[in-house]
């Protein structure tokens, strides 16, 4: 799969563009900055689907003025469903990160985005990146939050059960840790679970706070860490509220879990993480000056990729993204899951995970709340695919068998003997036919040196020269 990456910013309030990387060859000019021609403002509102194909158009034609990126956009938009291309945009602009890239169209009027021919995702850098391969070792582990106030989790519990329950019988190795605020909810979920319904998910109620929570990322490490909860903003601060079992029952009663980003990606549990979803309210939209609770983490921690949404979205639109998204993460990474120990380290791409999910929330009916859905989720990602190995195992040390028991009295004979001989030798004998004497009490069984006459067949004894 082709990869070009954008850089988008800002000169007197005119967005501008240029090719970072992309594949040759390309004009000369590709890496010069060239203007839209606009800024974001002019951009139209996204309240019909016809503003919303305007929007796509207006953002391609944008593009467009820069011929280097005329003529990728040309390759990218015209590839073949088995050559596809990914469109990847670093955003330097603050107010480019609320527009949505994802709705550029082709000339034909196809938004690129949902056919699989041009995959589009954003790029974060973070100085605490890492390009060396991630260690695997199945299962694919997935921990999931399932729990804000005022928000029922009950088709997110069961568009998760029923991603986890197609991939295990698909025999490929994934093991799901559900948490759940709802009494109810909690309480079905495991009585399937104990029934043996889904043999690869292990479900729990939620913690009682924050610090538990935490706990929690720590102990399991996982792989893909899954939020359904409220996002919010306060006093400079983003951070995700959860609710406990306590905050469902009581009306009016905020959620009990707070979780700031900015402590989320400072945890250790997150350090080999490969995907953070936040999904529902709020969990990728930026708030004034501030960057996205997805792009920090992906800034911040070094995380290899984070999606959320670019403002709230109704909790059927949650469920129905997330119901799409895991089948087609679990067949992205087939390679990767079923990979042999030792084999070469395989990267991984996301961005065409997201084109399904995309046309499922375009598709609903009825649409759960009006303007253009499909365009909320975002994918953030480091700027190199991440890698992932599968090292080989690690064969135990076998336990050094014991020394088997001495026959004191088989030594004891043995020293005497060789003692003996040494005292009658002559005294002008060499040295070295006395140690070679001497070695005999090397072989088996060996004599401890503590038991060993001299060279002279005496014991308890400093040798003298010989002949002296």
């Amino acid at each position: 799969m082709t990869r070009t990456v954008l850089i988008i910013s800002n000169r007197d309030g005119v967005l501008d563009a240029r090719i970072e990387k992309s594949a040759p060859p390309l004009p000369r000019n590709w890496n010069d900055r060239v203007p839209f021609g606009f800024g974001a403002a002019a951009l139209p509102l996204l309240n019909d689907s016809m503003q919303l194909e305007q929007y796509g158009n207006t953002l391609a034609m944008g593009l467009r003025q820069h011929p280097a990126i005329a003529q990728v956009l040309q390759q990218a938009f015209n590839a073949a469903a088995q050559q596809s291309h990914s469109l990847c945009f670093v955003v330097e602009a603050d107010e480019g990160r609320q527009i949505r890239w994802e709705t550029l169209r082709d000339d034909r009027g196809h938004f690129v985005a949902l056919d699989g021919r041009c995959h589009i995702g954003r790029i974060v850098r973070s100085v605490s990146a890492e390009d060396s391969p991630r260690l695997f070792t199945p299962p694919l582990r997935l921990l999931a939050f399932l729990s804000g106030v005022g928000l029922d989790a009950t088709e997110e519990w069961g568009a998760l059960a029923t991603a986890f329950d197609e991939a295990h019988a698909r025999g490929l190795p994934v093991k799901a840790e559900v948490r759940i605020g709802q009494t109810a909810l909690l309480a079905q979920a495991q009585g399937e679970c104990d029934a043996g319904l889904h043999p690869a998910i292990n479900v729990r109620a939620m913690p009682a706070n924050g610090l538990e929570l935490e706990a929690q990322i720590r102990a399991v490490r996982p792989h893909i860490l899954h939020f359904f909860c409220h996002g919010k903003a306060a006093m400079g601060a983003a951070f995700l509220e959860l609710a406990n079992a306590v905050d469902h029952v009581l009306p009016g009663r905020p959620g009990s879990i707070s979780l700031a980003i900015d402590t989320l990606a400072q945890l250790e549990g997150l350090r080999d993480t490969w995907l953070v979803v936040l999904n529902c309210c709020e969990g990728g939209q930026s708030f004034n000056a501030m960057d996205s609770m997805a792009e920090r983490l992906v800034s911040e921690a070094g995380l290899a990729a984070a999606i959320g949404m670019l403002e709230p979205v109704a909790v059927g639109e949650a469920s129905r993204f997330c119901a799409v998204l895991y089948p087609e993460l679990f067949y992205l990474l087939e390679g990767v899951l079923n990979m042999l120990p030792g084999a070469l380290p395989q990267r991984v791409d996301l961005s065409p995970a997201m084109s399904r999910p995309r046309r499922a929330l375009r598709d609903l009916i009825p649409p759960l709340k009006g303007g253009a859905r499909w365009t909320l989720p975002v994918l953030y990602q480091q700027e190199q695919p991440f890698q992932v190995f599968r090292p080989l195992p690690v064969a135990p040390i076998a336990p050094a068998a014991p020394a088997p028991a001495l026959d004191w009295a088989v030594v004891r004979a043995k020293t005497e003997t060789v003692a003996g001989m040494l005292a009658g030798l002559p005294p002008d004998t060499p040295a070295e036919v006395r140690d070679r004497m001497l070695a005999l009490l090397d072989e088996a069984p060996v004599v401890p040196a503590a038991l060993r006459p001299d060279r002279w067949g005496r014991f308890g004894q400093e040798d003298e020269d010989l002949g002296g």
